[in-house]
């Protein structure tokens, strides 16, 4: 389960090395400052495409961002796929069904549904249920990694 502390410590430790202020990093990934301020005081979860944007960003991988790995195993990253691609994927790569996975990681099938027909991505906390799942990285979910 993330930590949502976990992941505003390693955030502003990325910032601080960078010698980041708040406005500083908002303006570099386009998103207003006051979101930058909800990450860093334990509130709120970027979406999908923020927290994309900022593991780019600082160039780590998702895992060190969320402070589930403490080693940023870095290498550069591809692009993410459309999610819906990436499910996929997923599923067949690993012989699930839709079915399983919404039993197993208790994720609603409404949420799946949507993430299959492109309507919507995944939560950052469904990333970790997934990659939980799947038994692999935050990265591997994403498509940015091998």
């Amino acid at each position: 389960m993330i930590n949502v502390q976990l992941f505003a410590e390693r955030l502003s430790e990325l910032m601080f090395d960078m010698s980041l202020t708040q406005s500083a990093l908002a303006n570099e990934i386009n998103i207003d400052r006051s979101a930058i301020s909800r990450y860093l005081s334990g509130r709120k979860l970027p979406t999908y495409e923020i927290f994309i944007k900022l593991a780019d960003y600082f160039k780590c991988t998702a895992d060190f961002l969320l402070a589930i790995d403490n080693e940023n195993r870095y290498s550069g990253f591809k692009p993410c796929p459309p999610f819906k691609e990436r499910l996929q994927f997923l599923l067949n790569k690993y012989n699930k069904t839709k079915y399983n996975m919404k039993k197993e990681t208790k994720i609603a099938e409404s949420a799946i549904y949507n993430w299959q027909n492109g309507k919507f991505n995944p939560s950052v906390y469904d990333l970790e249920k997934l990659a939980s799942y799947f038994e692999c990285s935050v990265d591997f979910v994403l498509g940015r990694g091998d």
